[in-house]
């Protein structure tokens, strides 16, 4: 037979003036029924005596001033026997005047208490407050219910000091999203088979008290269907989640979403929570279609969100968002450790540690947005693309690097490092930086073994004259270099090895008034022009600020610092262009 046990002080609340339901009534019936108007439909309930006798009530149970139900003058606990298979039950709450307040089709969870051990007996099993009873669904319970209420109190005050794990997991065993409200929640460790955690933002802490190894909360997943996947995800949002009394742990992660998991965790939905003083903030391994967002992620000694692809079957797994999140640390970490595909990484800023951004995959994939993220105070790279010695890569394809914002104050090593040393990375776009570079003899840019890729229009600030230029290696192949600008330099910033790249950039531009004479019919007339840091090789464009009417006008390096400017007139009479301004551009 399933019960559900009621807390004795459980008080019922008119919804819109939050003042108690004082002498009001309240029925329970069988789920998605009318007790009040159904008789046949109301199930027995019973109030639990000081001495654990029980009494069964009559319908309806009256309510005293606070709002609470009573038995003879007292609130007592109720016990409510469910009906058949029914695995919850309706509540209705009236008023004093007889009107309807409060109606709840399903209320959930129960327990078997047949099942139960005498020492797990004791455990509250479940409550219902009043202001959730009108918002009971099944995809949602609230811890305290599986709390103590002796206990509320200090929770609610910041000053709980009892450990509350196996209240806070009861409630997790359910499978639902469980709401924390306002209040200190001490407790060690978490295993959450599916649902997740809502609280209310930084009001929620969630105080872990284990500084040893091993995740604090862990996500295992399910797999209702058998087919592999898990599209429903979990759900973590509005809590901060610390480790106990602000000590460092020692390892291990403060969420660690599908550990151990054979199946692949879809849409799993991380956002507006604080994590600090753990060594990895966010840890997840065959994790698809990811939101993490508006998170603050700080105090991590090895990595702020390690997303990591850990099995063959799910090689291409990815498609993530990281988005608007907030890393900051002074230990020598990684921000973001990118290990899988598909990742779209924009709006973020990062703060500290060894590397900002790493995209190190762990298996073939292709897609990595990394746009108009704030960059700043790393000692090696703000951003890399890499492949480690685990890696089994060989082909990775698409990476856009666009729009971000690099301080490069402590850097020792490139600002942007491409190189996956393993294979050749595809389709690179490095574009619309801002960096400032490095301090010693590295550079801003820096991309080797990569085929086809564009390195246009960033701006790169060097702090030391000479440094942080751009650098093609000659492993780089079939790549432009384009329109970008370099301050403070004093030798060429562009070091280009790659035999099959071609840059594109103004070196010096001409404009000069000049009356060019009548051209004959299959005729020329030719210029030489003075034009500062043009050498042979270079490439050169010139035009005209009137109607060439016809006139073709060519431009080549005739030597170091001289333009010569060409003039054919292919049409079969002459042309005369008489006075205007020659404008003539010159590329390396």
């Amino acid at each position: 037979m399933s019960y559900q046990v009621i807390d004795p002080f459980l008080e019922f609340t008119n919804p819109v003036n939050g003042q108690p339901i004082s002498v009001g009534s309240v029925y329970f019936g069988r789920p998605d029924s009318d007790p009040k108007n159904q008789p046949a439909n109301r199930i027995s309930v019973y109030a639990v005596q000081d001495n654990g006798t029980e009494v069964l009530l009559s319908q309806p149970i009256t309510l005293n001033a606070a709002g609470q139900p009573q038995y003879n003058g007292s609130p007592k606990q109720l016990k409510i026997e469910l009906a058949g298979s029914d695995t919850s039950y309706c509540v209705q709450v009236f008023d004093k005047n007889g009107a309807q307040k409060l109606y709840t089709s399903r209320v959930f969870p129960v327990v078997d208490l047949a099942s139960l051990s005498a020492a797990s007996s004791t455990l509250p099993i479940a409550g219902v407050p009043a202001w959730q009873v009108a918002a009971t669904t099944t995809d949602y319970t609230d811890v305290m219910t599986y709390i103590p209420q002796a206990l509320h109190a200090a929770i609610r005050g910041y000053s709980n000091t009892a450990d509350l794990t196996a209240y806070m997991q009861a409630a997790h065993n359910t499978g639902k999203i469980v709401r924390y409200p306002k209040g200190k929640f001490k407790f060690s460790t978490l295993t959450i088979p599916a649902g997740g955690i809502e609280g209310d933002y930084k009001n929620t802490v969630l105080d872990s008290t284990d500084t040893t190894t091993g995740n604090i909360i862990t996500y295992t997943g399910q797999d209702p269907e058998g087919l592999l996947i898990n599209e429903r995800g979990g759900y973590f949002a509005n809590f901060y989640l610390r480790v106990d009394s602000m000590a460092q742990k020692a390892s291990g992660a403060g969420i660690y979403i599908n550990s151990g998991n054979t199946i692949e965790n879809y849409t799993t939905y991380i956002g507006g929570v604080t994590i600090r003083n753990v060594p990895t903030s966010v840890k997840t391994s065959n994790a698809s279609f990811l939101t993490i967002e508006r998170n603050y992620f700080a105090f991590f000694k090895s990595s702020g969100l390690l997303m990591d692809n850990d099995t063959v079957l799910f090689g291409d797994n990815g498609d993530n968002v990281i988005a608007n999140n907030t890393f900051y640390t002074t230990q020598p970490a990684f921000a973001i450790k990118y290990r899988t595909g598909g990742g779209r990484i924009f709006g973020n800023k990062i703060n500290g540690g060894l590397i900002g951004i790493d995209i190190s995959p762990l298996r073939d994939s292709s897609i990595i947005l990394a746009q108009g993220n704030s960059i700043e105070n790393q000692t090696i790279n703000a951003i890399r693309f890499f492949t480690e010695p685990d890696s089994s890569a060989t082909d990775y394809t698409q990476v856009s690097i666009i729009g971000n914002q690099i301080g490069g104050y402590n850097l020792t090593g490139n600002a942007i490092q491409i190189n996956p040393s393993a294979f050749s990375l595809k389709n690179l776009i490095v574009s619309s930086n801002i960096i400032l570079s490095p301090v010693s003899d590295t550079n801003a840019i820096d991309i080797r073994n990569t085929d086809r890729f564009a390195v246009a229009d960033n701006m790169i600030d060097c702090m030391n004259t000479g440094y942080g230029g751009i650098f093609i290696a000659a492993s780089a192949t079939s790549g432009v270099v384009s329109n970008n600008r370099v301050n403070r330099f004093t030798t060429n910033y562009t070091q280009i090895l790659s035999t099959s790249t071609q840059e594109i950039r103004v070196v010096s531009q001409l404009i000069s008034e000049y009356t060019v004479p009548s051209i004959a019919a299959g005729a020329t007339h030719q210029l030489d022009l003075s034009v500062a840091n043009c050498i042979l090789g270079d490439k050169a464009v010139a035009s005209v600020s009137v109607n060439a009417n016809g006139l073709i006008i060519t431009a080549w390096i005739k030597s170091d610092g001289i333009t010569t400017v060409q003039w054919y007139n292919p049409t079969a009479s002459a042309i005369n262009l008489g006075l205007c301004n020659i404008r003539v551009e010159v590329f390396k």
